[in-house]
């Protein structure tokens, strides 16, 4: 299956959000998701709609999902391809079920 997630920020008031679908291989939508985040930034919106997406997915049986992103900073975290020291590359490397 494939997972197509993006978050969002509004500038004026910091509220985030962040919402996805799975798809199958002929494009068929799956599920949908969307979730509520408050206030965080953007690259944070973009990585809890990974996680989601990819939670809905995992609670469905899909064990091998394709993720697309529009934000190359969450690729990059989630590749393992930024410095230790990025302020959000503990969340990205810790323990967890999911593998990306």
């Amino acid at each position: 299956v494939c997972l197509n997630s993006d978050g969002s920020v509004l500038p004026s008031s910091g509220h985030a959000a962040a919402g996805g679908l799975i798809r199958d291989h002929l494009g068929r939508c799956l599920a949908a998701f969307a979730i509520n985040l408050g206030t965080c930034s953007i690259t944070q919106a973009e990585l809890r709609g990974a996680v989601e997406g990819l939670q809905v997915a995992w609670d469905a049986g899909h064990r091998r999902v394709l993720v697309q992103l529009d934000s190359q900073c969450a690729v990059q975290l989630l590749q393992g391809e930024t410095s230790d020291d990025h302020p959000y590359a503990a969340c990205c490397f810790a323990p967890s079920p999911l593998v990306f």
